[in-house]
């Protein structure tokens, strides 16, 4: 059980990466991420568990933070600038914007059951 729940963290913290770098990344890219985060994040989350001795009781601060930060990282990496983006590309529909709407509220509503899942073994 214990296993699932580092690779879900992990997996996590790469979806919120793509999130991020969303536009600005090709597949080739992607697949090299998916190759260099995950253990780029367990080498962080052992030096913030083990040498700065902090708590985060699901993980799950470490999890978004971490891929938010490292998407945030890469981007300003590669120097792609949104002006660069054609317009077409940077444009939001409805449906896309009432998506990720529903997304957050739901995430709101079961934020705590997130995280005390997986306080217990």
């Amino acid at each position: 059980a214990v296993v699932s729940t580092q690779s879900t963290g992990v997996t996590a913290a790469v979806l919120i990466t793509f999130g991020v770098l969303y536009g600005f990344t090709s597949p080739t890219q992607l697949i090299i991420i998916c190759l260099i985060e995950p253990l780029a994040m367990k080498l962080n989350e052992h030096i913030v568990i083990h040498f700065l001795h902090t708590s985060d009781a699901g993980g799950s601060i470490l999890t978004h933070a971490f891929g938010a930060f490292f998407g945030l990282g890469i981007t300003l990496g590669l120097g792609t600038k949104a002006k660069n983006i054609p317009e077409e590309n940077r444009k939001t529909t409805y449906t896309s914007d009432s998506f990720a709407m529903i997304g957050t509220i739901v995430l709101w509503m079961f934020w705590p059951s997130f995280n005390g899942a997986l306080l217990f073994n």
